[in-house]
């Protein structure tokens, strides 16, 4: 206030001798005024305040230049409310770091930024909850409007946006988060069978401009690109997927390859090093494709509990925090326990740990008995998204690569050798198959037919495509007539039930009313009995389902693809001389709980797509059948002739047990317990 009334005085000379009177009001926490002062000031003599050296400066001290000024104050931290709300924000960041976690680098986490593919249930949650941690550059992609049903479980919209009816997600949820650096882009996500040109190099721009990638789409086949150019970029990717009552989260492995990287060896525990880890496609055979096409609306949606999306995207973040936290970051190693070892309680519980626990390669949680597992797995060098073949590809072509990708998925397979896998696959030996079945009809003529069918399964192996001049099935009703036909008399076809098979092309509308799922397994649900002498059944295979290693009582197996991917392995028979039938359904060189001397061996694994046709007996192994697939579900269509009610079940040791087999429908409907 002195200064003040100087400055008032040597302005206005006409004050001198004059009494002035201030007014300093003084507010109580009650905004109250009962402090405040009046001061009357009078000034009798004139200062000439550009003399400064006989002016003597109350309030006033040297600055770093050594001369005299004020000593300024800012207040913008305590007043400021965009500043109150972001200290407040930090509050918890900070007292985390001060009290639990004194090394934790919490200015990496907040210039680290972040890409989002995906402003839905998922986006929308890992939006709020990389904020919560203090990420503060967040982009999100999207070509969705906000509609009547997203307010209540995707947090970033509200009901009036959905009145509007215009309001894209992407920019509608930039907007809510407008405080920090957040930007929305509206564009669609090139895929195979959905070329965009335009927005392929606003994507790969944003990419290149981002530290970490989140892939939180609907669909298999629109997180491939992401995948790609992550790769490509050495990019942290974070993928998350939603099923009905399950969730996968998931790091992809590093595409950079630094020297020493590498993980500590522990005993019982498998290592995989950071640039070994697979990504979300290492785990299939097959290269995305339409997998909205044909479907009813029910199926086109992700139908899920409401806590999943919620669950899957906070582990989603702490993964990524906790990655970001690592000495190795993305190039951490992931550890998992390897089956078939004896662990003791000292060697158990040890996996490394960094700043913020252990760092799997993958949750995979169920809600449907509140369980979580970490399963890790290595990069497939074939694969459709990650391997050497693609990323070369597309670093030595760049667009016109994906251009062919989008134009047809078939292109990739070719390019990894996933084709010649089918190839192998279907090749068989017609000539050899013709002359065997030649001479048992030469042989046996009049036997019955179940010894027919048994004794075949020392020939026949499989058919590579339908028979030239067999007829043509185009309906499932069809289907079923020919193989009744074929199954009248004692003598039976086989190449012509093979060619049957092989012959009718999947439609969902004709079998999804014997498609019946199970959460915990497999079912086999039986479509028709087939006169006694063959059944035909429907196997519904849930995102990773599979069966034990089996073999088939000397019956001949067929298994018609209806739906997604499946994988079988193949093992040699134990203790099985070649060429030796039984007339039962029993094998009396291999009695149950008989171990042989070995372990099971592999002969081979194959994947069985669309419309694919697999064929197994005895005679040329046992196998086991799984859904490679973490995000969709299989439906396979099985043909046994003859009939069984039980088969054997092998251990890895060769142990061997007998398992009845049921059914879990029949002609649509459940069965009831007492009849399974």
């Amino acid at each position: 206030m002195r200064n003040y009334a100087a400055f008032l005085l040597q302005r206005y000379p006409s004050f001198i001798g004059k009494s002035l009177r201030f007014l300093g009001l003084r507010y109580k926490q009650q905004m109250q005024m009962d402090d405040s002062l009046i001061w009357n000031v009078v000034q009798t003599e004139a200062c000439d305040l550009y003399q400064t050296e006989d002016v003597k400066f109350v309030g006033w001290e040297l600055n770093k230049n050594g001369k005299m000024g004020p000593r300024m104050v800012c207040m913008r931290d305590s007043m400021d409310p965009a500043k109150l709300a972001e200290n407040s924000v930090n509050l918890n960041l900070k007292l985390m770091k001060w009290r639990l976690v004194p090394d934790l680098n919490l200015e990496i986490i907040s210039q680290t930024k972040c890409l989002l593919f995906g402003a839905g249930t998922l986006g929308c949650a890992v939006a709020r909850n990389l904020l919560s941690w203090g990420f503060k550059h967040i982009t999100l992609l999207d070509n969705g409007k906000v509609g009547f049903s997203n307010p209540v479980h995707q947090n970033l919209y509200t009901h009036a946006d959905a009145v509007a009816g215009n309001r894209m997600k992407a920019t509608t949820a930039a907007l809510r988060l407008r405080d920090y650096e957040t930007v929305g882009h509206v564009l669609e996500i090139p895929m195979p069978g959905h070329t965009i040109e335009q927005n392929l190099l606003l994507i790969e721009q944003q990419v290149q401009a981002h530290d970490v990638i989140f892939l939180l789409t609907d669909s298999r086949e629109s997180r491939w690109l992401p995948t790609l150019l992550g790769a490509a970029h050495e990019k942290i990717v974070i993928n998350a997927a939603l099923c009905f009552d399950s969730y996968l989260v998931m790091r992809h492995g590093s595409s950079r390859d630094v020297a020493g990287d590498s993980g500590r060896e522990i005993v019982g525990l498998k290592c995989i090093n950071g640039s070994q880890l697979g990504c979300y496609f290492c785990n299939d055979v097959t290269a995305p494709g339409n997998s909205l096409k044909d479907r009813t609306l029910d199926q086109q949606c992700t139908v899920t509990r409401p806590g999943v999306s919620n669950i899957a995207a906070s582990y989603a973040v702490e993964l990524l925090v906790a990655l970001l936290q690592h000495p190795q970051r993305e190039l951490a190693p992931a550890y998992y326990a390897q089956t078939g070892r004896h662990q003791s309680s000292e060697d158990s519980g040890k996996v490394p740990e960094g700043l913020l626990g252990i760092l799997p390669h993958s949750v995979r949680g169920m809600l449907c008995n509140y369980e979580n597992i970490l399963p890790a797995t290595q990069k497939f060098a074939q694969c459709i998204a990650c391997s050497a073949p693609v990323l070369g590809a597309f670093k030595n072509v760049g667009h016109a690569f994906l251009f062919k990708t989008f134009e047809t998925a078939k292109y990739l397979e070719d390019l990894t050798g996933i084709s010649e896998f089918k190839r192998l696959n279907s090749e068989v030996n017609q000539s050899k198959s013709k002359m065997a079945l030649s001479k048992i009809d030469a042989e046996i003529e009049q036997v019955d037919q179940e010894k027919y069918l048994r004794q075949a399964t020392n020939y026949y192996q499989a058919l590579e495509k339908p028979l030239k001049y067999g007829p043509v099935i185009e309906t499932m009703d069809q289907l079923i007539t020919a193989l009744h036909r074929e199954f009248e008399s004692n003598y039976v076809n086989i190449e012509m039930v093979n060619h049957l098979m092989l012959s009718y092309k999947s439609n969902p509308k004709e079998w999804r009313k014997y498609a019946k799922f199970d959460r915990y397994t497999y079912t086999r649900n039986l479509v028709d009995a087939g006169n006694g002498k063959f059944n035909l059944l429907i196997l519904c295979w849930g995102e990773g389902h599979g069966s034990s290693v089996h073999d088939h009582a000397d019956s001949h197996c067929f298994m018609k693809m209806l739906k997604g991917d499946l994988r079988e392995k193949r093992y040699e028979y134990p203790n099985r001389p070649n060429n030796t039938v039984s007339k039962n359904t029993s094998h009396p060189h291999s009695q149950e709980g008989d171990i042989d001397t070995r372990e099971l061996v592999e002969i081979g694994e194959t994947p069985i797509g669309v419309n694919d046709v697999a064929y197994i007996n005895d005679n040329l192994g046992l196998h086991r059948v799984e859904n490679p697939s973490h995000a969709d579900t299989s439906v396979s269509l099985h043909l046994y002739c003859p009939p069984f009610d039980t088969c054997s079940v092998f251990q890895d040791n060769c142990k061997k047990t007998t398992a009845k087999v049921t059914f879990w429908s029949k002609y649509g409907v459940r069965t009831k317990l007492n009849e399974q």
